[in-house]
């Protein structure tokens, strides 16, 4: 799929597992993935994720979102946030107001995350869940179907209406439809992990 990078910088010699990472300046630097299909996750199960690290802890941002900028019906459909408190917050159905948060300071400053946001529908009952440096973090059960309309695509750095600039690095985003990777703790590729092995099943599509 076509990616647009505005303004972010590719930085070489900064990054975590691959050594390499997008700098966002926290006003105007976004990259967008273009509209597809393979975003339109309905009522299915699904897995976003990527590492980041934060350069200002001044107010919420967002490291990557999904929805319409100009529909206020679409305006989120899920959406990765980072609060100035050091909550991870992950935003879905957010017309509805749906959100799913971590445990109040479990952040710091001048680290690498990753963090890994699903539907996880292999036991039977759909159910948010938060990955922070490979341990379940928070996890609630919903069945919101999140209907993108095929016109939407996925933007890092910003929220969908073009607010929450994020100010800090990204690297290695990835997005899996159709599956829940993480069935149990996991050990992130070249960071921290919260359990004995890693876990990932089913077909999906990476970007």
């Amino acid at each position: 799929k076509t990616a647009t990078v505005t303004g972010a910088t590719a930085k070489t010699d900064y990054g975590h597992f691959y050594g390499s990472s997008y700098y966002f300046d926290g006003s105007g630097d976004k990259i967008v993935v273009s509209d597809a299909t393979a975003f339109d996750v309905g009522y299915g199960d699904f897995t976003a994720e990527c590492w980041w690290n934060r350069a200002t802890w001044t107010a919420t941002r967002r490291i990557f979102s999904s929805g319409n900028s100009t529909s206020s019906s679409h305006k989120s459909h899920f959406q990765l946030c980072i609060l100035a408190s050091g909550i991870v917050r992950f935003d879905y159905d957010a017309t509805a107001g749906h959100t799913l948060s971590s445990p109040s300071d479990i952040i710091n400053s001048d680290t690498w995350f990753h963090t890994a946001i699903q539907r996880n529908s292999s036991s039977g009952t759909p159910t948010m869940e938060i990955y922070f440096n490979g341990v379940l973090t928070a996890s609630t059960t919903s069945n919101a179907s999140f209907d993108m309309n095929n016109t939407e695509g996925v933007t890092l750095g910003r929220e969908s209406t073009g607010s929450n600039w994020w100010n800090g690095w990204i690297s290695d985003f990835r997005f899996c439809n159709g599956v829940a990777k993480y069935k149990k703790n996991f050990i992130p590729p070249g960071g921290p992990g919260g359990g004995s092995g890693d876990s990932a099943a089913g077909k999906g599509t990476n970007y």
